[in-house]
């Protein structure tokens, strides 16, 4: 990665005044300006320092997400020949990052799939500190401040979201890293390199292309040209994959998106608007979460500033899309998961940094404060301070969840991989841990890798009638549910478990309990800490 540019050459000043407005034009001009090596330094110092802290949270929680072992599953039987499947013989796109898999299944290939979780997590862990580095050097070029630049790199790091994200094994530090690079590329002119990046982008998780859309209307404010050409070479790599996927699994849009519209909580319009709202607000504040409020303030601020100071103007791009994608998301009425805010953060970030800068500054009625340093270094040393203090508590919550993976969900999986025959069938939700570690055929209830689970869904009237429906068409030889849902009667999507004593008479008959399972720390996951698996009475024979 490139740090230098060429050097801007200052405009004669002619007063006091005029120097600080020269100042701030040479920061902000079409130019790029040198970073000195001293900086160069600064910056490889900050860089080390962060992904020294991930790896030592990595080593310390042991932190592997749920939905990361999906990937793996799909990785793990793309090595080993299977296919690009969940279930052996069972074709379906059930993971919407077809790049990481890829990458995942290679790790396997050459170090073999028992490395595949560490390996992983310390490559995406080098990945998010790159995406780090790129939006260092390029808020510098937007002409972001050195020290404004700085505390947003910290602050990065330390961000709770982004940490969780950056060592949990999934591809969110791909796409950050793309997104940075790219919008770096863009500063820097190199607009086929630019177009490269945001194809990856593309492949490494397909929403990602409202960045791509971004990016190419604000180059097309400059040149139509460059803009298309980013356009065409993303859309024709897109394009490329979705044919693919249409050979491979009979449609172009991965079947867990689907699911993840079909199968989802009982909510209202308002109920659904209210979460994303307070799901785009943790993404625009999240990386002040000492100070979340104050967070959000800095971001509106610096929005203001942004548009107010046009020298800024590359920072726009940033700007909307930590606006717009959140709005996005609940218009397509997508499921509100951190990971899809997480890159939201990061934006976040970058434009709250704006807030904090007073290098150089332009605008007559902030100028007062470009003379009062202390006053400016003092609220950068509160944000870094605010972010160290919820450290700790961050990863402590990260160990307690992998506790209770590991002795939790991971252990219902091995459970079911000694006591179920070879040939079971286990219907479950969370087939991450369990799914991965179970070794048996999943059905899953969430319909991410089962689509005649999505289709029972769309023709039933209500989640029991589903429910019922599973148990007879598909007849899994094994369930894992949680416990409250046959204890209460109460379906975890919403509703009844079982529309009528004659349903649940059918369970009965057909399903014994056969072990429950107590999460480590069930305190942290209140009625998610709770899992029971039954078994068919009269289990179907292995194939």
């Amino acid at each position: 990665m490139s740090l230098s540019g060429p050097a801007a050459v200052a405009p004669p000043s002619d007063n006091a005044s005029a120097e600080v407005i020269s100042k701030g034009e040479r920061a902000r001009g079409a130019t790029v300006e040198a970073i000195s090596s001293s900086e160069k330094i600064a910056l490889g110092i900050l860089l080390l320092a962060g992904l020294t802290t991930w790896l030592a949270v990595r080593h310390w929680t042991g932190s592997i997400l749920e939905d990361a072992l999906i990937t793996y599953k799909y990785a793990v039987n793309l090595a080993a020949g299977v296919g690009f499947a969940y279930n052996s013989g069972e074709i379906v796109q059930g993971t919407t990052t077809p790049l990481h898999t890829i990458l995942c299944a290679l790790i396997c290939k050459l170090a073999g799939a028992n490395a595949l979780m560490a390996v992983n997590a310390a490559f995406m862990a080098i990945a998010g500190a790159a995406a780090g580095g790129f939006t260092y050097v390029a808020m510098r070029d937007a002409g972001t401040g050195r020290r404004a630049a700085s505390v947003a790199l910290v602050v990065f790091f330390l961000h709770p979201l982004i940490l969780s994200h950056a060592i949990g094994g999934m591809e969110t530090p791909l796409v950050i890293l793309f997104m940075a690079s790219s919008w770096w590329a863009v500063g820097r002119k190199r607009i086929v390199l630019a177009a490269a990046l945001c194809s990856l982008l593309a492949l490494t998780r397909i929403d990602s292309l409202a960045w791509t859309g971004i990016l190419v209307v604000q180059v097309a404010r400059t040149s139509r040209r460059d803009a298309a050409l980013i356009a065409v070479v993303a859309l024709a790599v897109t394009a490329a994959w979705l044919g693919f996927a249409v050979w491979l699994f009979g449609s172009a849009l991965p079947h867990s998106a689907i699911a993840k519209r079909v199968i989802q909580p009982d909510s209202s319009l308002v109920a659904r608007a209210a979460a994303w709202g307070r799901m785009g607000a943790t993404g625009m504040s999240a990386g002040f979460r000492a100070l979340p409020a104050a967070g959000l303030a800095l971001f509106v601020i610096g929005v203001g500033r942004i548009i107010a100071e046009r020298s800024r103007k590359a920072l726009d791009p940033v700007v909307v899309y930590a606006v717009v994608f959140p709005v996005a998301l609940f218009v397509v009425s997508a499921p509100t998961f951190s990971w899809y805010v997480t890159p939201v953060g990061w934006a976040s970030i970058v434009v709250a940094a704006q807030a904090l800068d007073f290098e150089g500054v332009v605008t007559p009625r902030l100028r007062f404060l470009s003379a009062r340093p202390v006053v400016v270094l003092v609220a950068l040393g509160v944000i870094v301070a605010g972010s160290l203090a919820v450290l700790p508590r961050s990863v402590r919550g990260m160990r307690i969840d992998q506790e209770n993976n590991d002795g939790f969900r991971a252990e219902v999986g091995r459970w079911l991989a000694v006591t179920s025959p070879r040939g079971a069938s286990v219907a479950m939700e969370a087939i991450g841990y369990e799914g991965f570690y179970c070794n048996r055929r999943v059905i899953d209830l969430a319909g991410l890798i089962s689509p005649e689970v999505v289709k029972v869904r769309q023709e039933s009237r209500s989640n029991a009638e589903a429910f019922e429906r599973l148990l007879l068409v598909l007849r899994p030889d094994y369930l894992v549910l949680r416990s409250f849902e046959v204890d209460e009667n109460h379906h975890f999507h919403g509703g009844p478990l079982f529309a009528n004593g004659a349903e649940r008479a059918y369970f009965d008959e057909n399903y014994r309990e056969a072990r429950r399972f107590h999460a480590p720390h069930a305190a942290e996951w209140g009625t998610e800490a709770d899992l029971t698996v039954y078994s068919r009475a009269t289990p179907q024979a292995a194939p």
